[in-house]
């Protein structure tokens, strides 16, 4: 394959792409935007912050908040590979356009953790 097939190629597969992200986003806004699983999504994205917030060790803020994104780095990434290769799939999204699942990944996991980090400290030993 030259290099100009190759171009050709790449452009037609953005055009499918862009295409088929056009279709979701009108199917997301019409069928999940406002509907009970985003409402769902949007409650398990708020809540967990809010839990912490009041909860957490306010002299540990620091050390837990580290710890928190690295739990969501790991899990996007693992999430965004299992949704890539098709393992699976969210169908109450709060945007159309992030292929993960934002309150697992960002809010859900990461407090669990944190509280875990919190409350359990010597767990590992």
């Amino acid at each position: 394959m030259d290099k100009n097939e190759k171009i050709v190629r790449v452009h037609k597969f953005f055009e499918e792409f862009h295409h088929l992200h056009e279709e979701y986003g009108r199917l997301w806004l019409d069928e999940t935007f406002l509907h009970w699983d985003w409402w769902g999504s949007a409650f398990l994205a708020i809540a967990p912050w809010v839990f912490w917030v009041f909860y957490r060790k306010k002299e540990s803020t620091h050390r837990l908040l580290y710890g928190g994104v690295t739990v969501m780095l790991i899990s996007l990434c693992l999430d965004y590979v299992g949704v890539a290769l098709g393992l699976w799939y969210y169908s109450g999204k709060e945007t159309p356009s992030f292929p993960a699942w934002l309150p697992f990944n960002f809010c859900m996991l990461p407090v669990c953790i944190m509280f875990l980090i919190q409350t359990k400290p010597h767990i590992a030993s």
